[in-house]
């Protein structure tokens, strides 16, 4: 995970989510390749993470894809109950979505 070429890689898999995740051809992101993806993401985020202060790869893995599995369908029903209650279209409630998750990336990031 130090390596600059996974690095590289991890960046360019970011921004291409975060293009491909506007296509109207992109499917749900609770239809289960999108799950899969987003739970893999998760669980190598956590383990990343357990291991980087000391702990159990594994454990992290476990917490980071059960925390992304629930934060799909989190943001899912939220994204979905927001628009429907204000009438705002779903493309502008995704890009305020990726806003606040780049901002708080970027605020976590100073922390550390």
């Amino acid at each position: 995970m130090q390596s600059s070429t996974v690095a590289t890689v991890l960046k360019v898999l970011s921004v291409t989510e975060l293009i491909a995740d506007k296509l109207p051809s992109t499917p749900n992101r609770t239809e289960p390749a999108g799950v899969a993806a987003r739970c893999l993401s998760g669980a190598l985020t956590g383990a990343t993470i357990y291991k980087a202060i000391g702990g159990k790869a594994l454990t992290g893995a476990v917490i980071g894809g059960a925390a992304a599995i629930a934060a799909t369908y989190g943001s899912y029903h939220m994204r979905k109950s927001i628009g429907k209650a204000n009438h705002i279209a779903d493309p502008v409630i995704g890009a305020i979505e990726d806003a606040l998750v780049i901002g708080a990336g970027i605020s976590l990031n100073k922390l550390a």
